[in-house]
């Protein structure tokens, strides 16, 4: 009978041991909301024919860094596939990761030059809202010459339906903003 207690306090020991090492090595969940799941379009407002019908979300959680070692853990990406009635996109984005770019060719011959692309993007925590930004314009400076600017927030509501709301903004069109709630499959 001794020996069977033994073996019962040895596994209680590990399983405490086990516990530790998982929580000090971050195997916890992240803080921030998880988008991930299949999601079904249940509004939009005002109606928007471009807003995707559904959504198929997928977030990935880093632990250790790349180092190996452990942090708290976070959502280090997210994979968004998004169906309309006629096509059906998909795009990866890393989280908390900001860049751009400038196009441009170089002039080798006696020929006009087209103008150049800046863009900027950005996917980022703001507080438990995920926001993904991207802006583009073709002067020498961010918003000069032709210009785009998309802001798309997305938040967990309480009852646990996902809100994302669209602002648009260019040059050649007024500021707009289109609200779309999905609800899980």
């Amino acid at each position: 009978m001794a020996a069977w207690e033994d073996t019962n306090e040895v596994m209680r020991i590990v399983r405490v041991c086990v516990l530790l090492v998982q929580v000090a090595a971050g195997a916890g969940t992240p803080s921030q909301p998880d988008f991930s799941g299949d999601w079904t379009l249940v509004a939009t407002v005002p109606a928007d024919s471009g807003v995707p019908k559904a959504l198929v979300v997928r977030q990935a959680v880093m632990r250790p860094n790349p180092h190996g070692e452990p942090i708290a853990p976070s959502f280090s990406s997210i994979k968004i596939e998004r169906q309309s009635e006629t096509a059906t996109t998909v795009e990866t984005h890393a989280i908390g990761v900001a860049g751009g770019t400038v196009g441009g060719i170089v002039n080798t011959a006696a020929r006009p030059m087209p103008p150049r692309v800046l863009s900027r993007h950005a996917v980022k925590w703001e507080g438990n809202r995920l926001v993904f930004e991207l802006e583009t314009s073709t002067g020498n400076t961010p918003g000069a010459g032709e210009w785009s600017e998309r802001r798309e927030t997305w938040a967990l509501q309480p009852n646990g339906e996902l809100a994302v709301d669209i602002a648009t903004s260019s040059s050649g069109h007024r500021a707009r903003t289109v609200s779309a709630t999905y609800r899980r499959r």
